[in-house]
């Protein structure tokens, strides 16, 4: 239930699943079961494996010498296996937590969209399918301002290291004087091309114009050149574009960059409200505080060992 805590799609389908699995599971554990142990009686022993000994008890076998030594010297063996469990920890600290957005492995290796990505990546690169795009929106009657915002971020962008081609209604070669009519919502004869070109990066949505800016980056969509590059630009642009000009960072990087961060920001709340009720669950059960302690300890201590050694294999 805990996954219900980062309000996004894919942990919430979890959290549905794992809880019907549980509630269901529980459910007829506490009726079918109990039902059908009833009916059964004492032919719920059919089926016994043959040679199989009755009332015979094995005396418990001595504690092994080795077990022996580990008891009489406890903090060293402590102490050995907490470097140990550290040790074999540390590579999870250099693990990225990121989601590719950009990507088709998810999908079957034969699967055609897989096919048809893999051969424009290959071939033609995925760069031009998946551009930062910056949007820009102001009233109508700042257009000009908006005009100018444009070319504020349009030089900015094109700065960024990682930028290949930034495309923008201020890049198209359109003359001078017809960029003013063109914000003011003035008629502007224009060659088909080009109109349809300008309708990609400029339009108005009733008393709001809209400006984009596309930025093609060099390296690919999830490259971590392509996320601190929207990184960046978000924290940089609000102070490029003019009073009343409305500017905001989107494209399938920032849809992973955004998508990251929610599931950064919500771990340390799943992981808190896993271990609180897995603590009070447990001292219930158990009637003590230690043994809970220590089962989230060693729990927490494999768990990190496991990520640091999947990471450093």
């Amino acid at each position: 239930s805990a996954l219900f805590i980062p309000r996004a799609m894919s942990f919430t389908s979890i959290a549905l699943g794992g809880v019907t699995v549980t509630v269901v599971a529980v459910v007829l554990t506490m009726t079918l079961l109990p039902a059908v142990l009833r009916l059964l009686g004492h032919r719920i022993n059919w089926g016994r494996l043959p040679g199989r000994l009755r009332g015979r008890v094995e005396p418990a076998a001595p504690a092994p010498a080795t077990a022996t030594r580990f008891v009489r010297r406890p903090g060293l063996v402590l102490a050995v296996l907490t470097v140990g469990f550290v040790a074999l920890a540390l590579p999870a600290t250099q693990l990225n937590p990121q989601v590719p957005v950009a990507s088709a492995d998810i999908l079957p290796a034969d699967d055609n969209a897989r096919v048809g990505i893999e051969r424009i990546q290959g071939e033609i690169g995925l760069q031009d399918l998946f551009p930062v795009q910056v949007v820009l929106s102001a009233d109508a009657d700042r257009s000009a301002e908006l005009l100018a915002s444009v070319q504020a971020v349009t030089d900015r962008v094109a700065e960024a290291t990682p930028v290949a081609e930034v495309m923008a209604v201020t890049t198209l070669g359109l003359p001078a004087d017809q960029l003013p009519q063109l914000a003011g919502g003035g008629s502007v004869d224009l060659p088909e091309e080009a109109r349809a070109a300008v309708d990609r990066l400029w339009t108005q949505a009733g008393d709001t114009v809209v400006a984009r800016v596309l930025a093609t980056v060099a390296a690919d969509p999830d490259s971590q050149e392509a996320h601190r590059l929207v990184e960046d630009l978000r924290t940089e642009l609000g102070a490029v574009v003019s009073s009343g000009v409305t500017v905001r960072v989107a494209g399938a990087t920032a849809t992973g960059v955004d998508f990251d961060n929610l599931v950064l920001r919500s771990v340390p709340q799943v992981v808190g409200w896993v271990a609180l009720l897995s603590l009070l669950i447990l001292v219930v059960a158990f009637r003590s505080l230690l043994l809970p302690l220590l089962a989230l300890a060693f729990n927490a201590a494999v768990v990190s060992a496991s990520l640091g050694f999947l990471a450093l294999v």
